[in-house]
């Protein structure tokens, strides 16, 4: 309990000491938590640290306005003397015995920057919100870096064949190696302490982390290193060099193994359960059941060796599930986590293995608000549990994390609630805390919302940008698997901008609400612009044409006014944290180059690439010279070709249902001029404005625009 306590010290210390907390007994093995009034005192309890902390968070959010977002931070109202006994006895019974958090992904999309003061914070959080197990993401390369050079290669072609931060996720599932590596080394060495902090923490708090285990990966190095060794070829992935997997059944994956597992251990710690990534991206010619079912035997024999634990348990992520190699295991455990929701239908239920029911809502680092959040309070989770009996416990596995702040709110709560969510006095509640007001104005504005943004229609595909999109002459995505048509009425976001910038709410969470709102309204305005612009281009009517090309591009400056007045989108600020983290230039250069690469071009960087802007990003100074003239090039392109032959709507190679990198010499520049950026990009302009100044400016300047579409 000592550990729950001082978590209550880290967050609320001017009222820490009005609680008292007390153990009890699970209700049929489901966790408890209970508050109530003991006198003077508020009495917490519960029948393990996470259960306590979750009694501490449904106390302080409900008396206390408690608030947390990786948009912002912890909030809560609690003075000295504001501390109410409460008037129930609260108590719940959890019924999703396993709550897990985090995937590789989240970590090389959102986390790779943040330092012990922000885990520190994010432990708390998942302990306070009833997370009891959690991917440890930290370190991972660090564990591979050196288990590489005690088996005999050099630190150098171990750096090298390690991806940068930013992509050592799909390394991790077996899609590619040697991605803009570290140029720091040393930095490893760093990235072993933290990950012990942050496994230490965890268990104390009660959160069981889940462990990496070696993905069998390799590289020619090794390969020349061992001499003859049983491996074979992965399909190649998005133009990426092909990446190699040692067989399981070769003794020096044995060897490799068992480095890993106990440098792990050693450095960072031990734990009962542990990622097996071996199969995914698996690419294997043989016979998969007949190949597969004598690995599980061998790999069982190696985990047990290593970690010493009577009956561990080995996790499957979805897209690594092998239902031959998971049915014969026999000495371990199975929980299988269905990442997105999707495969447990598709896979006849994982055979009957335990699993998780996950939600990954952002697939990839856009910036873009959507989200279905009346279907999502339905709570499907609860019904799939009563009618599976092998559904065990829900997920959360954001591909990033820092956008659409309410729909991550509410799937937190989803997670430790046993049935629908109320959705209106739900969202009283998030305003009250999130605000801390019970404004009229923005209770309006988030009714607006539910119906524009974060409605079903909104929320079936992620949402891509016109403003972030590489321009073509047919705009479909911005990214893969995204879409930029507008499924709502502009007008009504507009006025939800309106509600908010008028509630008289000014602090930093509504300002975060105000610029992320705002260039959606714009973004949703310059796509109708583009059609008119691409309609009088293909007319031949040259006038019209540049009257829309110039209020197209007027829509950048005003965009990068407000991101420039909002901490989390000023260039400046952002290049502030990622230089803080750099202890020499070299490492600087790797930061900045990992950060944006993974926001843009993403890669490979050859003219091959097929992953481009799978990430964008809404930035200030970077926003104009990366994104506005990457349009003022395109139009400038297809003015010089009016009168002349048209400029083809797409390009002869499509993926993902894109035009592809570079199909001519205009796109090879462009090509070239965003890598340019990417290498020499340098922000100047520090935090500066009035967002709600900003925000009333531009909707008085596009309101008649915007109203009379």
């Amino acid at each position: 309990m000592e550990h729950v306590f001082e978590l209550i010290k880290r967050n609320t210390p001017s009222i820490s000491d009005r609680f008292e907390l007390e153990t009890v007994e699970s209700d049929n093995g489901l966790d408890v938590c209970e508050y109530l009034a003991h006198g003077e005192k508020i009495l917490l309890r519960g029948n393990n640290n996470v259960s306590l902390a979750h009694a501490y968070w449904c106390y302080i959010r409900k008396y206390c306005a408690a608030y947390f977002s990786h948009c912002s931070t912890f909030s809560v109202i609690a003075k000295d003397d504001y501390a109410p006994l409460p008037k129930e006895h609260f108590r719940k019974t959890i019924s999703q015995k396993k709550r897990v958090y985090l995937d590789y992904i989240t970590y090389s999309n959102s986390m790779w920057t943040w330092q012990w003061d922000k885990w520190e914070k994010e432990l708390d959080f998942m302990a306070m919100r009833g997370i009891n197990l959690a991917l440890n993401v930290v370190g991972n390369d660090a564990v591979l870096f050196n288990t590489l050079v005690n088996v005999g290669l050099s630190e150098r072609s171990a750096g090298y064949f390690l991806s940068g931060p930013a992509f050592f996720a799909w390394q991790m599932t077996g899609k590619l190696d040697s991605y803009l590596p570290r140029n720091d080394i040393s930095n490893y060495e760093k990235q072993l302490e933290l990950a012990r902090k942050i496994h230490i923490r965890m268990t104390q708090l009660g959160i069981d982390p889940i462990m990496s285990t070696f993905n069998g990966q390799i590289s020619q190095k090794i390969i020349k290193l061992f001499g003859k060794v049983k491996h074979y070829k992965q399909e190649q992935w998005n133009t990426f060099p092909s990446t190699q997997k040692i067989d399981i059944l070769d003794e020096r994956f044995k060897i490799l193994m068992r480095e890993y597992m106990f440098f792990q251990e050693e450095h960072i710690g031990k734990a009962h359960y542990y990622m097996c990534n071996y199969f995914c991206n698996f690419n294997h010619k043989a016979d998969k059941s007949k190949y597969i079912s004598p690995l599980a035997p061998e790999f069982e024999r190696i985990l047990k060796f290593c970690v010493e634990d009577e009956r561990p348990c080995v996790v499957f992520p979805s897209d690594g599930y092998n239902r031959h190699f998971a049915s014969v295991l026999k000495k371990c455990d199975v929980l299988v986590l269905d990442l997105d929701g999707t495969m447990f239908e598709a896979t006849n239920h994982f055979d009957s293995h335990d699993c998780v029911i996950g939600n990954s809502h952002n697939n990839s680092p856009h910036e873009s608000l959507r989200g279905d959040l009346k279907g999502l309070s339905k709570n499907k989770y609860a019904v799939m549990k009563e009618k599976y009996p092998n559904v065990v416990g829900v997920g959360f596995f954001p591909e990033s994390l820092e956008q659409n702040p309410i729909y991550h709110e509410m799937m937190f709560d989803v997670m430790t609630e046993n049935g629908e969510l109320p959705l209106d006095s739900w969202l009283n509640d998030y305003i009250r805390r999130r605000y801390k007001s019970d404004s009229p104005e923005i209770k309006e504005a988030y009714e607006i919302l539910l119906n524009t943004c974060y409605s079903e229609e909104n929320g079936k595909t992620d949402v891509g940008s016109t403003l972030c999109s590489r321009p073509v002459a047919d705009l479909r995505h911005t990214a893969f698997f995204d879409r930029i048509e507008v499924t709502y009425d502009n007008k009504d976001l507009l006025k939800a901008i309106k509600l908010l910038a008028g509630s008289g709410i000014k602090s930093y969470d509504m300002f975060c609400t105000l610029v992320f709102t705002t260039v959606t309204l714009l973004d949703n305005y310059a796509y109708s612009i583009y059609g008119k612009i691409m309609k009088s281009y293909y007319e031949r009517n040259a006038q019209q044409f540049d009257e829309l090309v110039k209020k197209f591009l007027y829509i950048f400056f005003d965009v990068d006014e407000l991101l420039s007045t909002f901490d989390k989108t000023n260039a400046k600020a952002v290049f502030d944290d990622l230089l803080a983290i750099s202890e020499n230039d070299e490492e600087e250069k790797s930061n900045c180059l990992n950060y944006l690469t993974s926001h843009t071009i993403w890669g490979p960087l050859t003219l091959e690439c097929r992953r481009f802007d799978y990430g964008w990003i809404y930035l200030s100074e970077f926003f104009l010279e990366y994104y506005e003239t990457r349009w003022e090039k395109f139009f400038e392109y297809l003015s010089n070709n009016f009168g002349k032959r048209d400029v083809e709507k797409r390009s002869p190679l499509q993926y993902y249902d894109r035009d592809s990198f570079a199909p001519n010499q205009f796109y090879q520049s462009m090509a070239q001029y965003e890598k340019n950026v990417i290498l020499t990009f340098v922000p100047e302009k520090e935090v500066s404005g009035d967002t709600i100044e900003t925000v009333e400016r531009i909707i008085e300047k596009y309101e008649g625009s915007i109203t009379d579409e």
